[in-house]
Formats: structure tokens, C-alpha cells, sequence
């Protein structure tokens, strides 16, 4: 048995949920409905789009996976797995996607919400929950210890960030994380990564940005500029 073989992906065009469709379907029926009780109703509301990895299921198949995703409060995106939009009509269809996201979930719904290349989180994130988006990711909320944020643009926390955050996840050098509190157990920009030293006791007074400046990551007050190199 793999590893994963039921993902859940935050892109463009919202929720895409990547199954194995090798894999025995009871066996992934079983993996779907844990993965969505850990999640508690993090998706509630979303419509996903099926990617069995280019695999072809038969209808029944599909239905089975459907089904199990309305007892959760999600939808199953019409488009069949493997389909392809063509190029020309991605980015309309993106915006399409992410007003259905917004119609579906209300300003307390806590449902992530997708517009262009960014994903806002309303709610905090506790501890084994985690974001990944192709884009920047904006969590309004606090990002717990155990929790992950990832994202191939910027991260910004509207609270205290201290669980592993990682923009510019695809190599982009000139991504940043903005928090509130800017406390992680783990930092990443690219492929520079760093943490807290264990014996750090000051708390930061207020919003902090972290970039890359000369190939180290570098955190410094929102507003001051004044930076302070983690070693």
C-alpha cells in the first residue's frame, strides 16, 4: 500500500482531491471518510474536481466517491477525471470556479475561498490541519503548532503563525510570510529554511515580515525595516 493515496489540493480552480484509482475502491471509500473526519468539516461547502491520476473509472466509481463527499457537505465538480479545459478558456474558468466557492460559503462559513491565484482560510488552523495551494494563502485566523501552510507565493496570518510555514515552495526567492505574530516552529522561503532557537523567549510586539535577503532569511517589523538575520 502507498503512503497517499487520497489528497486533498488547494489550486486556482478550488478543491482538487487526487485518488489512486489503482487502489481497491472499498479500501479508498474507507481512506476518503478518514481523511475528511480529520479535516471536521474543513471542506464543508467546497466543490471539488475528481483527479484519478489519469487513470479511467467507470461512472459507478465516480458516484461511489460523490456520494461519500455530499455526506460531508461537498460537491463533486462536473468536469470528469482526466478532462482537460483548454488553455484559452483556464483563467475564465478559474474565476468561475472561485465565485461558486464564494457563493457557497458566507463570510462565517469558515470555507476556504478562492480568488485567482489566492486562497483565504477563515478560521484557524489546529494542529495535523494543513493548507497547500498553488498561490499565496491568506489564513485568518491563528496557524497552530502541528498545523502547515505552503504555498508557491506569499503566506499571510491575520494571528499568531507558530506552526511550519513554506512560501515560494516552487523556488520563488522573492516570496514572503507576513503574521501578526511571527513565532513558527519552522520557516521556509524557497529552499532556505530555518527556526526559532529553543531558548527564545521574546515575543514579537507586533506584525513581522520574513524574506530572503542575500540567501538568508531575514524577519523584520512590518513597518520598521529593520532587519534581524536567524541563524
Amino acid at each position: 500500500m502507498k503512503a497517499q493515496e487520497v489528497i486533498f489540493k488547494g489550486t486556482r480552480d478550488g478543491l482538487r482531491l487526487v485518488i489512486d484509482a489503482d487502489e481497491n475502491i472499498e479500501e479508498l471509500k474507507g481512506k476518503l471518510r478518514r481523511r475528511l473526519n480529520e479535516a471536521e468539516g474543513f471542506y464543508s461547502g467546497a466543490r471539488v474536481r475528481l483527479d484519478t491520476r489519469g487513470a479511467v473509472v467507470p461512472p459507478e466509481w465516480i458516484e461511489e466517491v460523490r456520494m461519500i463527499l455530499e455526506e460531508y457537505g461537498l460537491s463533486l465538480s462536473e468536469e470528469k477525471p482526466g478532462q482537460r479545459r483548454p488553455r484559452q478558456h483556464a483563467a475564465g474558468a478559474g474565476r468561475a470556479s472561485a465565485k461558486k466557492v464564494l457563493d457557497d460559503g458566507g463570510p462565517e462559513s469558515g470555507e476556504p475561498i478562492v480568488r485567482g491565484d489566492t486562497i483565504l482560510v477563515r478560521r484557524t488552523l489546529r494542529s495535523g490541519q494543513a493548507v497547500s495551494f498553488d498561490g499565496n494563502v491568506v489564513v485568518m485566523g491563528d496557524v497552530n503548532p502541528g498545523s502547515e501552510v505552503l504555498a508557491t507565493g506569499d503566506i499571510v496570518v491575520f494571528g499568531s503563525l507558530r506552526g511550519m510555514a513554506h512560501a515560494g515552495s516552487a523556488g520563488n526567492a522573492e516570496a514572503c510570510v507576513v503574521a501578526l505574530r511571527l513565532i513558527p516552529t519552522q520557516l521556509r522561503i524557497a529552499d532556505k529554511i530555518t527556526r526559532a532557537p529553543d531558548d527564545e523567549t521574546q515575543v514579537p510586539q507586533g506584525p513581522e515580515v520574513a524574506y530572503l535577503r542575500e540567501g538568508s532569511i531575514v524577519i523584520e517589523p512590518w513597518t520598521t525595516h529593520t532587519g534581524t538575520v536567524l541563524v
